[in-house]
């Protein structure tokens, strides 16, 4: 068992190493280039190791004990992969946004509603202590986000003929989000054991969320004034 979780382990971390490198390539890259579509294939590939492997490490975890670090992985594994998947599904259904309303994007909604409820059951009520508390209860919001935005999708689908852009970009920007919190929270404590952030110790768990959810919006709006000038 033993050897199993260091396979694993190992196999993660490269998947995310690779992961790290690999998104800032396609988003610094002119979008539907060739060096954006191939960098963001490599991408993939190595998100879904990361997501593959999150979810048995996360058993493996909880097996020992070891429970916040088994529950936290296990939810960023599966909003990961809620929106690794609805990012790149949505290019089949360019021409219309009402025929993305599949069961396998609904059922998507539903996981992350399902990951969300238990994580923020996890922060409320379990005997933790105060910061993992607040850390479960605020990366909680990002799964009731994604299970409120599948919700209002499926009741009122977006009539911009670009939705999709945005919907790719967005989701993507959030598996990078979750890529980088993975980093700060645990890599970087292993590559740095001596750093001591002390009382400041959930900015590296948050601090990619915030930046990401401010990139999300500049590139939206930047888009929008972009798109708009076209037509």
């Amino acid at each position: 068992m033993e050897t199993l979780r260091e396979a694993l382990r190992w196999v993660h971390m490269v998947g995310g190493i690779a992961a790290l490198i690999l998104f800032w390539i396609p988003a610094l890259t002119t979008k539907g280039g060739p060096v954006h579509r191939q960098a963001g294939r490599a991408y993939l590939w190595a998100m879904w190791t990361v997501v593959a492997t999150g979810i048995p490490l996360a058993g493996l975890f909880f097996q020992r004990g070891q429970w916040f670090f088994a529950a936290f992985l296990g939810y960023l594994a599966v909003i990961t992969g809620a929106a690794l998947w609805s990012g790149i599904e949505v290019f089949k259904h360019k021409r219309s946004a009402a025929g993305f309303r599949t069961p396998q994007h609904a059922a998507l909604g539903w996981l992350n509603a399902a990951a969300a409820v238990a994580i923020l059951a996890m922060g409320w009520f379990g005997p933790v202590p105060d910061e993992v508390r607040l850390l479960f209860i605020a990366f909680s919001a990002i799964g009731f986000s994604g299970a409120w935005s599948t919700w209002r999708f499926f009741r009122s689908p977006p009539t911009d003929p670009r939705y999709w852009w945005y919907f790719h970009l967005g989701n993507l920007i959030g598996t990078g989000i979750a890529a980088h919190t993975a980093f700060a929270a645990f890599g970087a404590r292993h590559l740095f054991p001596e750093l001591d952030l002390g009382s400041w110790g959930l900015v590296p768990w948050l601090a990619p969320t915030v930046i990401g959810l401010a990139a999300t919006a500049w590139a939206n709006a930047h888009y929008q004034r972009r798109f708009g000038a076209a037509r």
